[in-house]
């Protein structure tokens, strides 16, 4: 009776555990929470980067020479500026968005995955049906 009980709350567990993942949609809106250190890459390579820096990093020398990007290849975001998820990548690490903003310099940008936590999503205006 105890292996079932213990083996039922695992199954429960896991089946929760399940329902909360963190996978994004294509076609997804997100509008920024903070402004501070949420940025749009300009190119791809430049996210690719920073990811695999993150992943084998040995030393803050490693950090500094390995993953710095141009200041002039990043957009930063503002308080309230919405993205749309356009393409995935890399199983879902990276991210084709396009900015929602009337005026852009570029059509679309690149972001991480792990930063659309940073985010909050959008939902969708459905017309109201009788």
């Amino acid at each position: 009776m105890k292996y079932l009980s213990l083996s039922l709350i695992l199954v429960f567990a896991i089946s929760i555990f399940s329902e909360k993942s963190d996978r994004h949609d294509l076609g997804s809106e997100y509008q920024a929470k903070y402004h501070s250190s949420l940025v749009l890459f300009h190119y791809k390579k430049d996210v690719i980067k920073v990811i695999l820096t993150k992943d084998l990093i040995f030393s803050f020398d490693d950090l500094l020479r390995f993953s710095s990007v141009d200041s002039r290849d990043l957009y930063k975001i503002k308080k309230g500026e919405k993205i749309r998820l356009i393409e995935s990548f890399k199983g879902g690490d990276i991210f084709k968005v396009k900015l929602l903003k009337e005026h852009t310099n570029r059509p679309y940008y690149y972001v991480e995955s792990a930063s659309l936590k940073n985010y909050i999503l959008e939902e969708p205006n459905l017309p109201l049906v009788n």
